[in-house]
């Protein structure tokens, strides 16, 4: 017995394809985590900490591997500090997000953290992908390090 039923009606003669759901998955699954990390790709370079080190595709496809998923429960509260650089990024959900001395905004996606303190209420059963703050201090570290020598190599010697 199908799980779901539909009724279908053309407007004008066509042709109708149908899927089984095993195949749907073998043809498109792969096509849905493409679109996902392609989406994560947006987020990540348009973060101003990210935007402003201009990350090399190895550094975000670091970032990318290191993405968690967390649920978390309506009525559920976190408070963003600044020293925390976690990055949050809402995948489904409904979030009330009230910066320190801001405005109340209220988001069903995008994302949060970005060492701006806040209070995060989650108004709705919520999905995130976390980046970690552990990974994007390293990959920061790494690339002020990498900035450091190159500078050291190209300073004149007097």
């Amino acid at each position: 017995k199908p799980i779901f039923e539909a009724t279908v009606v053309a407007l004008e003669n066509c042709t109708l394809l149908a899927l089984k759901r095993d195949t749907y998955r073998v043809l498109f699954g792969p096509l849905e985590s493409l679109q996902s990390r392609a989406r994560y790709m947006r987020i990540i370079t348009s973060i101003g900490t990210f935007a402003r080190a201009r990350l090399r595709t190895s550094e975000i496809n670091a970032i990318l591997r290191s993405v968690e998923t967390r649920t978390f429960p309506k009525g559920k509260i976190i408070s963003v500090r600044v020293k925390d650089k976690s990055i949050y990024i809402l995948e489904k959900g409904k979030i009330k997000i009230n910066p320190a001395g801001g405005c109340e905004v209220i988001q069903t996606d995008g994302f949060f953290g970005d060492c701006i303190e806040e209070t995060v209420t989650f108004l709705e059963e919520s999905v995130c992908a976390l980046i970690p703050s552990c990974i994007i201090d390293h990959i920061l570290s790494d690339r002020r390090s990498l900035n450091a020598s190159e500078s050291s190599v190209l300073t004149p010697i007097p």
